[in-house]
């Protein structure tokens, strides 16, 4: 199973990728990560990995100048079926944002206190009512996000 990250965070914030892959391998996903050129416009190589991802997890930070990117992707993901998640630190002026905020699985985050975030991706874990894989996927994505929060607050 793939996990597609993309991620928009601040070079000297890289470990938390690497932290988010490990956790997803711990859990039999092969983590997949984009981003590594900013853009507007998807690559057809780019949508088609997300397109075969069994998760994907999107990570917007203010630190993080890929902020379009990662929407754009994200929004693949959602309009192709893929299981995803979407964090955006409370920091980031998005213009969507308002709008993102009725999806249950776009979570946004403060760094100096994930405790909301945190029981909010708990919730939605324990709520979601879907087929066996696809549960199984936002179970261990929550569990990841759960983990890249915690790690983020820990770097402050």
């Amino acid at each position: 199973m793939i996990a597609y990250i993309s991620p928009s965070i601040d070079e000297q914030e890289q470990s938390t990728v690497s932290l988010l892959g490990f956790k997803l391998r711990q859990d039999g996903f092969v983590p997949k990560v984009g981003g590594h050129l900013p853009y507007t416009r998807i690559d057809s190589r780019v949508l088609n990995d997300i397109k075969k991802s069994e998760l994907f997890i999107g990570l917007i930070t203010c630190c993080g100048k890929d902020d379009k990117r990662v929407l754009l992707e994200w929004k693949h993901a959602v309009q192709n079926g893929v299981p995803a998640w979407l964090m955006v630190e409370n920091m980031v002026d998005l213009l969507e944002l308002d709008n993102l905020m009725q999806n249950p699985h776009v979570v946004q985050f403060d760094r100096d206190d994930p405790t909301k975030a945190i029981e909010w991706i708990q919730q939605q874990i324990v709520a979601t009512n879907l087929p066996k894989l696809t549960q199984a996927a936002w179970r261990v994505g929550g569990e990841a996000t759960i983990s890249l929060l915690n790690h983020l607050a820990i770097k402050q």
